[in-house]
């Protein structure tokens, strides 16, 4: 049973069937449309403050998580987690959100940046979308029915050997050594893959879900980065796991996805450092 089917079945395990899912990502797909029109409305607002960590949050980001989590909340009787007003995230459906996944990037006007909602049960994705508001993108799928690209199943891209590392590169990864994470990056390339930086994981996931990623690695611990991302590519064909090679899940610390064999290289690379 590959991470597609045994996903599909967590969801109907929770009595959320096929069609049931295909109704909350349709429901999901509207909501967002205002959702994209606030963030580029919006998009080149300054940073409101720091967060602890020294990550930028945005007005932005406060007003389109308090609208998701207005429209969201009740759907699929879902509870409702997001970065920036937290909540949580148990065996229950729960919407999972990042309202802006590359604040940095959007404070500053560049476009590699994203929104991530997941519908979670029994911390597993079984309804995700990125979307990417300026590129004019939304990623989607729901658990055993294949990734979409605005509502359209598609091919993806072949190989090119990119990896998106954009948190593996951050020195925001405070749980990881800058020379371990140096280290990593110069490994990789030792291979003949070539690492992208986006500044975005949520934008890295849905890439390497497209193809125009072979795959990705990162570090962060918080499901609002990585619960649609893992859906999507799993969904992709590609395989999903956290760093220790299990299945991945929304209390995973980081995510490797890719095909088999760049899965295998990535997954090394970590045991390796």
């Amino acid at each position: 049973m590959d991470a597609s089917e045994s996903t599909a079945r967590e969801a109907h395990a929770y009595g959320l069937s096929r069609q049931q899912s295909l109704q909350y990502l349709a429901q999901l797909d509207t909501v967002l449309g205002k959702a994209e029109e606030m963030f580029r409305a919006g998009f080149g607002t300054a940073p409101a403050r720091r967060k602890s960590g020294g990550s930028p949050v945005t007005t932005v980001d406060f007003s389109i998580e308090e609208y998701l989590r207005e429209t969201l909340h009740g759907i699929a009787g879902a509870t409702v987690c997001g970065e920036e007003h937290g909540g949580e995230i148990g065996e229950e459906p729960a919407w999972v959100i990042d309202p802006i996944d590359g604040t940095a990037n959007f404070a500053a006007g560049n476009p590699m940046c994203a929104i991530n909602v997941a519908l979670v049960a029994n911390y597993r994705p079984v309804v995700g979308m990125i979307a990417l508001p300026l590129l004019h993108k939304r990623i989607s799928a729901v658990a055993g029915g294949g990734v979409l690209r605005n509502g359209e199943h598609f091919a993806r891209h072949r190989p090119h050997g990119h990896i998106g590392a954009s948190n593996v590169g951050s020195a925001a990864v405070d749980q990881v050594s800058a020379h371990r994470r140096a280290q990593m990056l110069e490994d990789i390339v030792s291979q003949g893959l070539s690492t992208r930086i986006t500044g975005s994981v949520g934008l890295d996931l849905a890439f390497a879900a497209e193809g125009v990623f072979d795959g990705i690695m990162n570090f962060s611990p918080f499901p609002w980065d990585n619960a649609a991302g893992a859906l999507l590519n799993s969904e992709a064909g590609l395989v999903v796991t956290d760093l220790e090679g299990r299945p991945w899940t929304t209390r995973s610390h980081g995510i490797i996805a890719g095909s088999a064999d760049i899965h295998h290289r990535l997954h090394r690379l970590v045991r390796e450092n």
